[in-house]
């Protein structure tokens, strides 16, 4: 099941497998930075660092949602 799809009809799907615990606090930190978090964000799904730098600012918002949503339950079966 896709996790997103972005306004150009492209399916996100994140594998948190991909990061670690530690990357996932440091997406929450303040001191990273936006490029550190979009290589972090980047790693989990089909998307590069810079196509995450670039997308729209509604994209943006429902790309992060998704990832949160599965980030904070990630045991979760999203069809339930």
């Amino acid at each position: 099941m896709t996790d997103f799809t972005l306004s150009d009809g492209t399916e996100i799907n994140f594998d948190l497998n991909k990061i670690n615990r530690y990357e996932i606090r440091n997406l929450l930190s303040d001191e990273q930075s936006d490029e550190d978090a979009n290589k972090t964000l980047a790693k989990t799904c089909e998307l590069d660092a810079q196509q995450i730098h670039d997308l729209g600012y509604v994209d943006w918002r429902g790309f992060i949602k998704a990832f949160w949503d599965k980030a904070t339950n990630p045991l979760s079966d999203p069809n339930e």
